[in-house]
């Protein structure tokens, strides 16, 4: 659960939040907006449409980045939330739920890798099958080649047969 002023600045977490993102993300954290405390996790034009929705007072679904969590870990973080109003309905910040993703995203990239590896693969297959292909067909002109020689003479001896000496043989053996 997170909460920000009418600034969009990140109010202190409590205890157990503090220790499920860990010190170092938090003393970056608070106090700053998610636009000067992860800058890089999204492009200008994505933090710009953000921060048009919050400044329009709109709530948000899934907003997903990473963030350097320290100690070389890396976090994906999805959050939601909704615009707080006081009693007399003055704006006061945004409150909502962050998640940390970064399992399904790591889940998400391995898939994608294999997915790639499968394609590289099927791929590969497919030209060693069109190789294969272009080698039957050459073999099969090549024995077509082969077998026309001998076929014609074979051919043109039985024609031969037929017309010149086919009178002097007997009908079984015409």
């Amino acid at each position: 659960y997170w909460q920000t002023d009418a600034e969009h600045r990140l109010l202190p977490l409590d205890a157990q939040q503090q220790q499920r993102i860990g010190a170092e993300l938090n003393e970056r954290i608070e106090g700053r907006t998610r636009w000067d405390a992860h800058r890089p996790a999204l492009s200008a034009a994505l933090w710009a449409e953000h921060r048009a929705d919050l400044d329009a007072r709109r709530p948000f679904r899934s907003l997903q980045f990473e963030v350097d969590a320290g100690d070389g870990r890396w976090l994906w973080i999805s959050l939601s939330g909704m615009p707080r109003f006081d009693a007399t309905g003055r704006f006061v910040g945004y409150h909502g739920v962050g998640r940390d993703i970064t399992s399904r995203q790591q889940a998400q990239a391995l898939l994608l890798r294999h997915n790639e590896a499968l394609q590289r693969a099927v791929d590969e297959r497919t030209r060693d099958l069109q190789q294969l292909n272009l080698d039957l067909d050459a073999f099969a002109r090549q024995l077509a080649h082969e077998l026309r020689t001998p076929i014609g003479h074979v051919q043109g001896l039985a024609q031969m047969l037929a017309e010149h000496g086919a009178t002097r043989l007997l009908a079984e053996d015409q």
